[in-house]
C-alpha cells in the first residue's frame, strides 16, 4: 500500500498485517481496524499518523509497529485488546496518551524517546529495560499490580535498580498502590 497520497485506511474485515504494509504513506492521518489481531514490523514508517483506533489488535510484531526513529505525529491510540507489544513499537514517536486496557508486558525500548505524557496499562506486570528512557514529558508512573522492571521484580517494601526511566528527567513520581 505504499502510495503517498493515501490519507485514510478503513478496513473492517482485515485479520492481519504484514510486514511494512503502509510504509511510506506520507499523507496517511487516520486509521481504523475492525478485525486486525496482529500488525508486522514497520507497519507504519515515514507515516503521518495522527490517530489510530484498532478494536481487536492483540500484538505488534517486532521489530517495531511504527520504525524506529521514524514514526511522528502519532498523539493518540486506542488499542483496547492489545496484550503484547514489541521492542522499540512507539520508540521516538509523538505519542502523548495511550490507552491499551488488556496489555500486560512492555519490551525493551518500547516508548524509548517518546513524547508520552499519560497512558493507562492497568494490567501491566512486567516492563522491559529502557522502556521509557528518554521521556521527557512523563512526570508521573502509575503502577496497578506487583511489577517486574527489566530482570528485577519490584513487590511491595522492596527496591529495584533499573534503566527503564533513564533519562526522564521530568518524572516526579512513580506510585504503587500496594507497597507498604
Amino acid at each position: 500500500f505504499c502510495q503517498r497520497n493515501l490519507s485514510y485506511v478503513e478496513m473492517p474485515n482485515a485479520t492481519n498485517m504484514e510486514d511494512f504494509a503502509f510504509c511510506g504513506c506520507e499523507k496517511l492521518k487516520s486509521v481504523i481496524f475492525g478485525n486486525v489481531r496482529s500488525i508486522g514490523g514497520v507497519s507504519f514508517e515515514n507515516c503521518g499518523l495522527l490517530s489510530c483506533y484498532m478494536p481487536t489488535l492483540e500484538e505488534i510484531r517486532e521489530p517495531t509497529i511504527f520504525g524506529m526513529f521514524n514514526f511522528r505525529g502519532l498523539k493518540y491510540c486506542n488499542m483496547p485488546r492489545l496484550k503484547r507489544v514489541g521492542s522499540w513499537a512507539f520508540a521516538d514517536s509523538d505519542i502523548q496518551y495511550a490507552e491499551f486496557p488488556e496489555l500486560t508486558g512492555l519490551s525493551e525500548h518500547c516508548f524509548s524517546g517518546s513524547s508520552i505524557k499519560s497512558f493507562k496499562f492497568p494490567k501491566v506486570s512486567s516492563i522491559g529495560e529502557y522502556a521509557f528512557e528518554y521521556c521527557k514529558g512523563l512526570r508521573s508512573f502509575r503502577l496497578e499490580n506487583e511489577v517486574t522492571f527489566g530482570r528485577f521484580r519490584f513487590d511491595p517494601g522492596s527496591t529495584f535498580e533499573s534503566r527503564t526511566f533513564m533519562g526522564c528527567d521530568s518524572l516526579q513520581s512513580i506510585f504503587v498502590p500496594n507497597a507498604r
